[in-house]
């Protein structure tokens, strides 16, 4: 990682909430971006390893990371969350004290702040607007899971179209009446993503791309607009991206 302070200071926005959750995001947010040491990542980069000892706390302002996590010391990570702008990194494992049960990589270019675990701690001790936002934040990332783990025992591509969905609601932009994931994703972590092996979503990615519900290129994809966690509708393809180099 490369220190950053020489960035100028930017706003950054609050993840995107439930419109009824009680707790305003902001005050979270805002508290660790005036506290955090601004620090840049390439993609690929490791920001902490499962298992670390007192890891920090990282604000996401720029760029795309992963979550991941290992069953086992030999066994391949799952994917279990996209992180974006205004997501924060590491509070669960800094409230209980523990090592970083998750590990945090780069998927495209990042800027983060860095929060020390005890400065973290103080402030959500003497800040209520703060630990009401990151309890709600931690509610809604469990929410999150659950719904995800519910698609577990359908078949490949409806697990696939229903992870897209839900990083379409939050991570995605819209492009010409289709969905763009420009998250730096290649099969491999869609497939870590939703349990399944790089060839039955490269498998599933080609039926939908036929059908003319998805469009692929290099490290993106495109969806039709509105994508729906239960089937896609048959629109008219969209662009098509280039056959070769490391697509999504």
């Amino acid at each position: 990682m490369r220190d950053a302070s020489a960035v100028p200071p930017r706003t950054v926005l609050p993840r995107q909430r439930d419109a009824t959750s009680v707790a305003d995001p902001t005050p979270l947010v805002t508290e660790l971006a005036a506290l955090g040491r601004e620090v840049s990542a390439d993609s690929g980069t490791t920001l902490v390893e499962q298992g670390a000892a007192q890891a920090p706390v990282f604000l996401v302002t720029g760029g795309v990371v992963k979550a991941l996590r290992s069953a086992q010391p030999d066994s391949a990570p799952m994917l279990l969350a996209i992180h974006t702008r205004g997501d924060v990194l590491g509070v669960a494992d800094a409230l209980l004290g523990r090592p970083a049960h998750l590990s945090y990589t780069v998927a495209k270019g990042a800027t983060l702040k860095v929060v020390p675990r005890t400065t973290f701690l103080t402030l959500v001790r003497s800040n209520p607007a703060v630990a009401l936002a990151m309890s709600a934040g931690l509610a809604q990332d469990v929410q999150l899971r659950d719904r995800s783990l519910a698609y577990a025992p359908l078949d490949v591509e409806s697990r696939l179209v229903a992870f897209l969905d839900q990083q379409g609601q939050s991570c995605a932009r819209t492009s010409e009446g289709w969905v763009l994931f420009d998250l730096g994703l290649t099969q491999l972590d869609l497939a870590a993503a939703i349990g399944a092996s790089q060839p039955s979503v490269h498998k599933a990615l080609k039926k939908l791309h036929k059908e003319g519900k998805v469009s692929t290129g290099y490290r993106t994809l495109y969806v039709k607009q509105r994508l729906s966690s239960l089937a896609l509708r048959d629109e008219e393809p969209g662009p098509v991206g280039d056959e070769s180099g490391d697509q999504v």
